[in-house]
């Protein structure tokens, strides 16, 4: 419930185009996990950690806020080996997706 939690928040932070709503959550074939918004919507996303501004489907932009918050996560000592391994199948999920210039520029 703590990640869900984070990830809420931080999607908050990153675009003013969400508003709340419902989320599906994908378990992937290589362990890892994401949440995404459950819409068609595009969602203008920024970072000022990096300057990354751009725009990304509701899928990408899960990808994305998830990968941020198991970053984070992974220093937790009570988590961090769990955190780290589901940061990086998510990450190489990540990788093939139509969308990856754009997961990464924001989480670079």
């Amino acid at each position: 419930m703590r990640f869900e939690r984070l990830v809420y928040t931080l999607m908050e932070q990153v675009t003013s185009d969400y508003e709340g709503g419902l989320w599906d959550f994908h378990e992937l074939s290589n362990g890892g996990f994401f949440m995404a918004p459950a819409t068609q919507d595009r969602f203008s996303m920024s970072w000022p950690m990096n300057g990354y501004k751009g725009i990304m489907s509701a899928e990408a932009a899960g990808i994305a806020v998830c990968l941020m918050v198991l970053s984070g996560l992974s220093f937790e000592s009570a988590a961090a080996e769990r955190m780290t391994r589901k940061f990086y199948a998510l990450r190489d999920y990540a990788s093939g997706h139509a969308e990856a210039g754009q997961i990464f520029g924001f989480i670079d």
